[in-house]
């Protein structure tokens, strides 16, 4: 009967420390899956962030490139305009090669 209580003691125990080995083991499983997730959001988070920045950069400066070059037209075409208005033909051929001379007509024409 010794031996039998003994038998049943051990299978106990090694019932006891498989569980707690089991319990023990998913824990660690649970805890290292939200710690990956964690780090996968906020790196994944930090990549998109840094992509939308430079997407957004990018759209950014196209459409700034566009409206500068719309409002330089527009600019360049009332100068010339009141150039000919003016009879200045000969101020029209300059400004039109020269940046220099086309911005000092810009400011006496207030444009």
């Amino acid at each position: 009967m010794e031996r039998w209580l003994a038998y049943i003691n051990r299978e106990l125990a090694i019932l006891d420390y498989n569980s707690d080995h089991r319990d023990a083991f998913e824990e660690g499983k649970a805890e290292g899956r939200k710690e990956g997730e964690a780090k996968g959001r906020k790196e994944g988070e930090a990549k998109g962030r840094k992509e939308g920045e430079a997407k957004g950069r990018k759209e950014g400066e196209a459409q700034g490139r566009t409206k500068g070059r719309k409002e330089g037209e527009e600019r360049l075409g009332m100068l010339m305009s009141l150039l000919l208005k003016e009879n200045r033909h000969d101020d029209v051929a300059k400004a039109a090669s020269d940046a220099d001379f086309r911005e000092k007509l810009f400011k006496e024409y207030g444009i």
